[in-house]
């Protein structure tokens, strides 16, 4: 963006900014992270922090010369007064004339290319996430390219206001014979950390009004399943499978249509690590978060929960999360074992599924989970879309979605007529002659 466009958008910044000391921009610079604040001229050391604060550029990097910039100290007033002008500039002036959208940045939870962040105060993209002991560190948005996981101090975590899944981006520096830490963010959750924040618990739960599409699946059996027990967006939802019925086979389908229409976490406990390299093949937008089977419990627990806590985080910024689970049997157990008996552990897990919900007047987060039959029924009640498989009917040489006992509580908010009728012939159909008869006419409907 050219600096006379800058000071046309953004006039009413730069005057106020104009009015301050050279040491009170320098100071006011490094909290909106410009690099060396102290080397630039008034005029351009404006002009650099109204391009931070109004996200018109990548958070600048670092300079490879002297000490790295340190966070300041400017008054809080100040920091939320350049943030309250920039955003009446916003909203009083025709920007798009003047912001090409070429020049716009977009930060997503995952970016498209895949650089290798070292460190030494480069750029850093990852998730806050807090450990069993109480410590936080920041989950590196791309697992394969970091070998150490930066800490988060106390310190910076509450000086910014920092909660469990929220998306940071900022630096990682080290020192000699100490792990590296992660500081100074820039951008949470794709805004400056000076900008107002949500809370999930603020909004109050209502029924799912909208469903997931399947359509374009090639498995009949999964776009059957989505009139017979519609997956809607904010529901909780089980999938009753025993082992060998295909049930990650159905998840990974679902989930490549669900990635296409929301922000998908998956979340694999005590699975083969093989499966966990295909589902982020199949997945390169979602966020794979995988405790395969020699993993401990509370490594399972703790990325149930950073998977829960980020899907929050998206939910109440008004987008939809969808959070798949595999297992919850798993889960189930670590937690067990975390909380030291039964009881408690089942409620961990039970806090889980229940979070999901549509939020009223902002977005959605869903949970699939597929459970063991031996564990499902501390779970139905709860659940309000049950997708049931059956080992008996796979015996016969049949698909294993049980027709007649899967179902979605007020699946008349979700379906239209001509997918309720369906949904109705369908269930009459293997009531009165059989499921072999029922998925004769699916896979002739669904695969015209």
């Amino acid at each position: 963006m050219e600096e006379k466009e800058i000071l046309k958008a953004f006039g009413s910044v730069y005057d106020y900014l104009n009015d301050k000391t050279i040491y009170d921009l320098r100071t006011l610079a490094r909290e909106f992270g410009v690099n060396a604040p102290s080397a630039a001229r008034k005029h351009d050391l404006i002009l650099r922090i109204i391009i931070a604060a109004a996200a018109l550029a990548e958070p600048e990097k670092v300079s490879r010369r002297g000490a790295r910039v340190k966070a300041g100290a400017a008054p809080a007033e100040s920091v939320t007064e350049v943030r309250k002008l920039i955003e009446e500039c916003r909203s009083h002036r025709p920007y798009d004339n003047y912001i090409p959208e070429s020049e716009r940045i977009e930060f997503n939870d995952v970016i498209k290319s895949e650089p290798v962040y070292g460190y030494g105060d480069q750029l850093y993209r990852g998730y806050v996430q807090r450990m069993a002991d109480g410590s936080w560190r920041v989950y590196p948005e791309n697992r394969k390219n970091i070998i150490k996981i930066p800490v988060l101090t106390e310190e910076e975590r509450a000086r910014y206001l920092l909660r469990e899944g929220d998306h940071v981006v900022g630096y990682v520096v080290e020192a000699a014979g100490k792990p590296p830490v992660f500081t100074q963010p820039q951008l949470v959750n794709g805004r400056l950390f000076s900008d107002p924040r949500h809370n999930f618990e603020e909004f109050a739960a209502a029924f799912p009004m909208q469903k997931y599409s399947f359509a374009e699946s090639k498995n009949f059996l999964v776009r059957a399943a989505e009139v017979l027990s519609p997956l809607g967006k904010g529901q909780r939802a089980l999938l009753v499978a025993p082992s060998g019925t295909g049930k990650t086979a159905f998840l990974r389908e679902a989930a490549q249509c669900l990635a296409k229409q929301a922000k998908v976490i998956l979340v694999l406990l005590g699975q083969r690590p093989e499966e966990s390299v295909e589902f982020e093949s199949l997945l390169p937008d979602a966020l794979v978060l995988s405790a395969p089977f020699d993993s401990t419990n509370s490594e399972r627990v703790q990325f149930a929960r950073l998977a829960l806590e980020r899907a929050k985080r998206i939910a109440e910024e008004g987008d939809d999360a969808v959070i798949l689970l595999d297992s919850m049997h798993a889960y189930v157990r670590a937690a067990e074992k975390v909380c030291s008996d039964e009881e408690s552990g089942m409620l961990e897990c039970k806090k889980f599924f229940a979070s999901a919900r549509r939020l009223d007047g902002s977005g959605t987060l869903t949970v699939l989970a597929t459970v063991d039959p031996c564990d499902a029924e501390e779970f139905v009640d709860a659940g309000n879309c049950i997708i049931r498989f059956s080992d008996e009917y796979v015996r016969l040489g049949i698909p294993a979605l049980d027709m007649l006992k899967s179902e979605t509580r007020r699946s008349d908010l979700l379906l239209d007529k001509q997918e309720t009728d369906l949904a109705k012939k369908l269930r009459s159909i293997a009531a009165e002659k059989g499921m072999a008869e029922a998925y004769a006419l699916a896979e002739t409907i669904f695969k015209e």
